[in-house]
C-alpha cells in the first residue's frame, strides 16, 4: 500500500526569474563505507512546466519554453511512496523488499537515508537551483493477532496463561537437557523448555512474553536452577552485510571480516514464578517422579529499537538466546555449548488496535538503559 507525501514548493521571486520547470524528488539511499551509494527509491514529479502552463496566470506574453515568474508562487505536490521496492541486479534477477526505516548509528558504517528536494530549472545560460532536506521515514508494520486468551488477558489485565492452558498462544522450543554437578558432589540433569508468545512478532516499546519449564529429579538442583538470577536469556540484535537470500549481487563490499556480522545483546529477560498451572509453590510432580517448576518472563523492547528489515545485502535481525545457567553451587559440564537454544523473532513498529501488551515483571526488576535507537532519536530531533 502506498502512502502519500504531501507538501508544496514556495518561490518568492521579487525581481522575477525565467523558469523552465519545477520538480520535486524523493529518494532513498543505502550508503556504506568508501562512499558507496545505492539508490533504491527514486520518485519524481514535475509540479510546474512552462510549456504546459496557462500563461494568463503568470507575468509573460505569448507561448514559450520559459516563463518569467514574478512575486510569490506556490506549487503543491503529492508523491505516492510505496511500501515495497523491487530491485534488480546485473543479471536481471529481481527481488522485493519492504521499504526500510531510516537507519543511522555512529559506530556503524552503513546508513539508510531519505531525502526530498526541489529542483528549479532556469533559462539558458543560467544554473539550475536545488534545495532539499533529509526525511525520517518510519514504516507502519504491525504484528499479527495473538491468541484469544492472550488478548483477553491484556484486556482484563490478568496474568498471561502459560503453554499448558493456552497452547495456541505459545511457540515452545524443543526441550534441552542441562547437565552438570552441584556442590561438586553429584551429577544432575534438568530438562528445560523455553516458550515464546505467538506470533513471533513484537512491537517495539512493548514486551516479549516468555515461559520456562524446568524439570529435574533432584529437588535441590531444581531449586538452584529455577532462581531468576540463574536464568540468562537475552535479546540479541544482528547487523549483517552479506549477499542476500535471493542471490543478488551485494550492494557493497567491506574489507574488515569482523564487520560482516555485528551482534550485540541489548536486553535481558526478567523472571518470576508462574501464576498459572503451578501447585505446591510452583512444583508439579510428574508420572516419572521428577518435579517441574515453571517461571514467567519477559524481555522489554526499547522504544527506539530499529525494526527487523533487509535491503539488498544489509539486514537487521533479532534472536532470543538462552545462555547456559549460572546457578550458585552448580557447575555445567565442560562440553556445554555457548548457547542452549535460540529463536529468531521479528520486531515491528506499530501496535494492533485494542489493548496493548503490558508488563508483568515484579517492581524490583531493574530495567537496563535504553541505548538502542538513541542515535536515531537524536537525528530525528535535529531535523
Amino acid at each position: 500500500m502506498n502512502s502519500p507525501l504531501e507538501g508544496s514548493v514556495e518561490l518568492n521571486l521579487k525581481d522575477g526569474e525565467t523558469v523552465k520547470s519545477v520538480s520535486v524528488t524523493f529518494i532513498g539511499e543505502l550508503l556504506t563505507s568508501g562512499n558507496d551509494r545505492t539508490t533504491f527509491l527514486n520518485i519524481s514529479q514535475e509540479i510546474f512546466s512552462a510549456s504546459t502552463t496557462d500563461i494568463s496566470n503568470v507575468n509573460d506574453n505569448g507561448p514559450s519554453k520559459y516563463i518569467k515568474l514574478v512575486g510569490s508562487h506556490s506549487f503543491p505536490y503529492t508523491l505516492s511512496v510505496p511500501s515495497k521496492v523491487i530491485l534488480k541486479n546485473k543479471k536481471g534477477d529481481t527481488a522485493e523488499y519492504d521499504l526500510p526505516q531510516t537507519y543511522f548509528e555512529r559506530l556503524v558504517r552503513v546508513t539508510i537515508n531519505y531525502r526530498i528536494f526541489a529542483t528549479v530549472k532556469r533559462g539558458k545560460f543560467k544554473a539550475d537551483s536545488q534545495v532539499g532536506t533529509n526525511v525520517v521515514y518510519t514504516p507502519v508494520i504491525k504484528p499479527t493477532i495473538p491468541s484469544p486468551l492472550r488478548q483477553l488477558a491484556y484486556a482484563e489485565e490478568h496474568p498471561l496463561i502459560g503453554p499448558d492452558g493456552d497452547p495456541e498462544g505459545w511457540h515452545s522450543l524443543e526441550p534441552v537437557t542441562i547437565r552438570g554437578t552441584i556442590f561438586n558432589s553429584r551429577n544432575v540433569e534438568a530438562i528445560c523448555t523455553l516458550s515464546l508468545a505467538k506470533p513471533l512478532s513484537y512491537t517495539r516499546g512493548s514486551f516479549i512474553p516468555l515461559h520456562l519449564s524446568i524439570q529435574c529429579s533432584d529437588m535441590q538442583a531444581l531449586n538452584l536452577l529455577s532462581t531468576p538470577r540463574s536464568i540468562d536469556i537475552k535479546l540479541r540484535r544482528i547487523l549483517s552485510m552479506t549477499a542476500d537470500s535471493h542471490g543478488l549481487h551485494p550492494a557493497f563490499t567491506v574489507d574488515s571480516v569482523d564487520y560482516q556480522n555485528m551482534a550485540s545483546d541489548i536486553e535481558t529477560a526478567a523472571w518470576w514464578p508462574s501464576a498459572f498451572g503451578a501447585e505446591d509453590n510452583g512444583d508439579l510432580v510428574n508420572y516419572n517422579g521428577t518435579s517441574r517448576r515453571m517461571l514467567d518472563g519477559e524481555i522489554r523492547l526499547p522504544v527506539g529499537l530499529y525494526p527487523s528489515s533487509q535491503l539488498l545485502s544489509f539486514a537487521i535481525s533479532y534472536v532470543v538466546i538462552f545462555y547456559p545457567m549460572t546457578a550458585v553451587a552448580f557447575s555445567p559440564e565442560k562440553t556445554q555449548n555457548k548457547t542452549i537454544t535460540s529463536e529468531a523473532v521479528n520486531i515491528v513498529t506499530a501496535f494492533l488496535p485494542g489493548p496493548r501488551p503490558k508488563s508483568y515483571a515484579p517492581p524490583s526488576y531493574e530495567r537496563t538503559e535504553d541505548r538502542i535507537g538513541s542515535e536515531f532519536s537524536n537525528m530525528e530531533n535535529m531535523m
